[in-house]
C-alpha cells in the first residue's frame, strides 16, 4: 500500500511538473515568441506600406489665377491671348495630375521617403520629366481632347516666347541639372518655368503610353487601367478638387497606393507643389502654425 502511495506521489509530482512546463511553454510562445512574430511581421512590411503609415497625408498646392492685378498682368504676359483659360487648363487641370504623379512615386516604388527626398534635391529634374511624361500620357488617354490640344498649344506658345536662359547652350536635362545644383532651383517663374514648360513639350514629343510612363516612374506592380474618360465643362477652382478626387480614385482602381489629400490654393503663380507629410505636419498646417 505504501509502495503504491509512493508511486502515486511520484506520478502526481511528474504530472505537476509537466503542467508547469506546459504553462511555461504556452507563456513563452504567446508573450515572448508572439512579440518576435509581431516584430517579424513589422519587418516584412513593404517600404510602400511603411511610407503610407508614416506619411498618411499628401499636400497639393495649386496656384490661383490673378489674385492681384500685378500677378494677373504677369500671367497675361506669359500666356498671351485668353490667358485665364490657358492658365487654368495648365495649372488647375494638367498640373494637378503632375503633382499627384509625384505621389505615385512616393507610395508605389518601394523607395524610402527620406532617401527619395535626398535624391530629389540632387536629381529632381529627372523625376520632373518622368512625371510630365506620365501626366501628358494620362490626359491624352482620359481627358477632353480639346483641352489636351489647348494644353499643347499653350506650352508651344510659352516655350517659343519665353527667353531661353541658356541662350541655346544647354539641353533641357542639362539646364535642369544646373538648376538643381544651384541654391534655389525654382528661384524665378521665368527660369524654373522655362524648364517645366519645355519638359511638358518634350513629353508631348515622346508620346508615351500610360503603361510606359508608369514603368519609367519605377512602378513595378501590375496595374489594370480602366477606360473611363474624365470630362469637365469648365476648368476653374470649383472643379479642381473634383479633378483631384477623380484622379486619385482612378489610381486606386488601377491598384496603386494613395493616401488622403490635403489641397490648398496659393496666390503666387510660382507656387505649385506637392509633398507627402506626416500626421503632425498635417495638423500643424491645418492649425495654421
Amino acid at each position: 500500500m505504501e509502495e503504491n502511495n509512493k508511486k502515486s506521489n511520484k506520478l502526481a509530482i511528474i504530472g505537476i511538473i509537466l503542467i508547469v512546463l506546459g504553462v511555461g511553454l504556452f507563456v513563452v510562445n504567446k508573450f515572448v515568441l508572439g512579440e518576435d512574430e509581431k516584430e517579424e511581421q513589422k519587418e516584412t512590411k513593404t517600404i510602400d506600406e511603411q511610407n503610407l503609415e508614416l506619411y498618411p497625408y499628401y499636400i497639393v498646392v495649386t496656384a490661383r489665377y490673378g489674385a492681384t492685378q500685378e500677378t494677373k498682368d504677369f500671367i497675361n504676359k506669359i500666356f498671351g491671348d485668353n490667358a485665364e483659360e490657358k492658365f487654368r487648363v495648365y495649372f488647375q487641370w494638367y498640373n494637378v495630375v503632375h503633382e499627384l504623379t509625384h505621389g505615385i512615386v512616393a507610395y508605389n516604388t518601394n523607395t524610402n521617403m527620406l532617401e527619395r527626398d535626398i535624391k530629389y534635391t540632387k536629381e529632381g529634374y529627372l523625376e520632373e520629366q518622368k512625371v510630365n511624361d506620365f501626366a501628358v500620357a494620362y490626359w491624352k488617354k482620359y481627358g477632353d481632347q480639346e483641352k489636351v490640344k489647348l494644353l499643347k498649344e499653350t506650352v508651344d506658345y510659352i516655350v517659343s516666347n519665353m527667353k531661353d536662359p541658356t541662350d541655346g547652350k544647354l539641353t533641357i536635362e542639362e539646364y535642369g541639372k544646373q538648376l538643381w545644383q544651384s541654391d534655389n532651383p525654382d528661384s524665378t517663374f521665368e527660369e524654373y518655368g522655362w524648364f517645366q514648360f519645355n519638359s511638358v513639350k518634350m513629353a508631348f514629343e515622346k508620346d508615351l503610353t500610360v503603361e510606359q510612363a508608369l514603368k519609367n516612374l519605377g512602378v513595378t506592380k501590375e496595374v489594370k487601367l480602366d477606360e473611363e474618360k474624365l470630362s469637365y465643362d469648365k476648368i476653374d477652382e470649383t472643379v479642381c478638387d473634383k479633378v483631384i478626387s477623380d484622379t486619385v480614385a482612378k489610381f486606386k482602381k488601377w491598384g496603386l497606393n494613395f493616401t488622403e489629400i490635403y489641397h490648398v490654393y496659393n496666390d503666387d503663380p510660382n507656387t505649385n507643389y506637392s509633398k507627402a507629410i506626416t500626421k503632425g505636419q498635417y495638423e500643424s498646417l491645418k492649425s495654421g502654425n
